[in-house]
């Protein structure tokens, strides 16, 4: 099961949008909606079908369940100053410093 705080107890999510976000896309936590909606707005109003101030305001809903800091750290996270995200240093001889 994923961690997260489940999409289904938040009431602004009826059971079509649940259905169309699990089935479609294997989103069922507000972590996961919550990215989504920012990282693409417009075709999450598509899937959904409903206005893109409708995805706002779902965004909201699950902003307030989560709380600010949650919430922040999701729509604004800090900067990544390391290019290699696996935890690997540069290969040898690439010309690549840090």
């Amino acid at each position: 099961m994923k961690q997260g705080y489940p999409l289904r107890e938040i009431s602004a999510f009826d059971t079509r949008t649940l259905n169309t976000l699990r089935d479609r896309l294997s989103v069922t936590t507000a972590e996961e909606f919550l990215h989504t909606a920012k990282a693409f707005p417009d075709e999450m109003s598509r899937l959904l079908a409903i206005d893109p101030r409708g995805v706002t305001a779902l965004s909201r809903a699950v902003a307030t369940v989560l709380g600010h800091e949650a919430s922040e750290a999701i729509l604004n996270p800090p900067a990544v100053d390391y290019p290699f995200r696996t935890g690997h240093d540069a290969p040898a001889g690439t010309g690549t410093t840090l």
